[in-house]
């Protein structure tokens, strides 16, 4: 999963440098780019203006047999992307 992490982080670079960033970067992750999309957002949270996750795919199956601990770092995961639920 890091190098499709750091893949789209040298993308989203990339845009930033030839358009700039003042509208933001929309992501869009569906399964497993759901992951890629929200693991990148976390590492752009200046650049990425929204993100939109469809069915994410699995997260480390070794949280798989303990749904708090899913939970848990699933939760981790979208704060560290700014995805917290808005009212």
């Amino acid at each position: 999963m890091h190098t499709e992490i750091d893949d789209l982080d040298h993308v989203l670079t990339e845009i930033v440098t030839v358009e700039g960033a003042e509208q933001g970067v929309d992501l869009f992750g569906w399964s497993f780019g759901g992951l890629v999309a929200l693991e990148t957002a976390a590492r752009h949270t200046g650049t990425v203006r929204s993100r939109v996750v469809t069915m994410p795919g699995q997260v480390h199956l070794a949280h798989a047999q303990d749904p708090r601990a899913l939970a848990h770092h699933i939760g981790q995961t979208l704060r560290r992307a700014d995805c917290s639920p808005r009212q």
